[in-house]
């Protein structure tokens, strides 16, 4: 617990105590500090008892291709050619953990115990997975994990997955065991499914990942999961339509990017402001300002060697030749010009007003 405690002195662990128990997560410092390491990402809605005695084991944290060192394109496609793996169908819900504790069900989200949709999840949960676990009580060394597809949290293809599984229903992603950390095989967890009365995720034939750039291609879905069976390691893989038009509808409709771009630009609060899979993304949009910036810089410096710098005045003759000069951008030029005071105002109101938020650039690394 005292190295714990050292995370949570650093502001990158959450450390919430229930009766005799502790729920850990990483915050989301951690995650755009990008400060990863065993135990942040161990920390996932995992549960200790004052013993530090595993109660809940989810899976660690799962990232998406590129995202960090170990899951570069060129190691993963190394990985598939040389390991066995499952390819799962990723779903699009939210996670619900369930364990056992001194012989009660406890549900969890991955870092709340009083989540709203705790109780909501806890109805879902009683229609069949309790009932199957009760009736088969040598499975509650597990903890296991599902993706709840409701109607009170309704993400992008959600309509799809009603039609698969049904208005309010949870489906099971994973059993692990409490005393080893280890997830049960895919067979296994088929035979689970069965006894709980829970669906699982499509498993796709493992060929289809020997093509990996391919799976980038898919239409229609979020995406798939690589779980590699040698150090139980998963991988996500998202695709470019899930991640455009995802993006695009959280993010790019409301202007919410643009605002949190606008007040917040590269500071933690800019971060805390985006969810976590789109931190990655976000990068790539300030690097592309950053471009931006030098380059305009150049050519408002070519401006002022034009007009001269601290000029009040601007005749006619000096705003056609800014406008030859910089194609029709010569209203942010001379806002630039005239307040000489903040030119990052300046070039941020430009970048924002040029740069195609609708087509983010997706970077999956080498």
């Amino acid at each position: 617990m005292s190295v714990l405690k050292k995370y949570k002195e650093k502001g990158l662990l959450q450390l919430k105590k229930k009766d005799d128990l502790v729920l850990t997560c990483y915050t989301k410092k951690a995650f755009y500090s990008r400060e990863w390491d065993d135990v942040l990402t161990a920390a996932r809605g995992h549960v200790y008892d004052e013993d530090m005695n595993v109660v809940s084991c989810p899976f660690d944290k799962i990232f998406n291709i590129g995202e960090v060192p170990e899951t570069s394109l060129s190691l993963i496609k190394d990985r598939i050619a040389n390991e066995p793996y499952t390819l799962w169908e990723k779903l699009n819900g939210h996670l619900c953990i369930l364990f056992q504790h001194k012989g009660t069900f406890i549900n969890t989200t991955k870092g709340s115990w009083d989540h709203e949709f705790i109780e909501k999840d806890r109805g879902i949960l009683d229609k069949h997975a309790i009932p199957g676990l009760i009736q088969n009580p040598d499975l509650v060394r597990y903890t296991f994990l599902f993706e709840i597809i409701s109607e009170y949290d309704q993400h992008m293809l959600y309509e799809e997955h009603v039609k698969r599984f049904g208005k309010n229903e949870a489906v099971l992603l994973g059993a692990i065991d409490n005393s080893t950390g280890l997830s049960v095989s895919p067979k296994e967890l088929v035979a689970i499914g069965k006894k709980l009365s829970v669906p699982l995720p499509f498993i796709y034939p493992s060929m289809m990942a020997t093509y990996l750039e391919s799976l980038f291609e898919g239409k229609g879905i979020e995406g798939y999961v690589i779980q590699f069976h040698n150090d139980d390691y998963r991988v996500k893989v998202k695709t470019d339509w899930y991640v455009q038009n995802h993006f695009k509808r959280s993010m790019v409709s409301s202007n919410r990017i643009k605002k949190i771009f606008y007040e917040c630009y590269d500071s933690e609060s800019a971060f805390e402001s985006i969810p976590e899979e789109y931190h990655l993304n976000y990068r790539n949009i300030l690097s592309d300002y950053h471009s931006f910036a030098k380059e305009k810089h150049e050519d408002c410096e070519r401006a002022f060697s034009i007009i001269g710098e601290g000029c009040g005045y601007v005749d006619r003759p000096i705003i056609d030749t800014i406008e030859r000069s910089f194609e029709g951008h010569e209203k942010a030029v001379m806002w630039y010009i005239r307040s000489n005071r903040d030119p990052e105002r300046i070039y941020k109101k430009w970048f924002l007003e040029t740069y195609d938020f609708d087509n983010i650039k997706i970077d999956r690394g080498e």
